[in-house]
């Protein structure tokens, strides 16, 4: 079950970066529990067939890079509004590519709107749902992280 939800995160968040970034990235799996130096994280809840949680985590100065080549913006114009504001619909641009990727392997999904998350060192898990693919994305921005939490109904 795992490569069937991974692939098309990783797809998503390459296509993500590719099409509406502008840049290469590179995935690569890490260690199953999430010790996230994120600052910044924006979190969508799945329901359906399966539910769970999809989350980007972001250091802070990855997330404004990332915001503000999103939106066309110097870094020095994203503030905190804006930073939140752009992290949960980057989250929400890799949930529903990812929802629609994952509806061709046979889960039928919904997807809340977003949730953002803001503080030095947050922790996210799920109590309900299993980790099921932690990835670090590379790119000339930096690193941040997707997180997977997903149970089977």
């Amino acid at each position: 079950m795992n490569s069937q939800i991974a692939t098309p995160l990783v797809q998503a968040v390459s296509e993500f970066m590719s099409s509406m970034v502008g840049v290469d990235c590179t995935i690569e799996p890490l260690a199953d529990r999430v010790q996230s130096a994120a600052y910044v994280s924006g979190i969508i809840t799945l329901t359906g067939n399966a539910n769970g949680q999809v989350a980007v985590m972001f250091p802070r100065e990855v997330g404004i890079s990332l915001v503000a080549q999103l939106l066309g913006m110097n870094g020095s114009e994203v503030d905190e509004e804006i930073l939140r504001d752009g992290i949960g619909e980057i989250a929400n641009i890799l949930a529903g590519s990812a929802k629609g990727k994952l509806s061709e392997v046979g889960f039928d999904l919904k997807l809340s709107l977003p949730s953002v998350v803001t503080g030095v060192c947050h922790h996210i898990d799920s109590f309900k749902s299993k980790l099921v693919g932690h990835y670090a994305i590379t790119s000339l921005y930096g690193t941040y992280e997707l997180g997977v939490w997903l149970a089977l109904n």
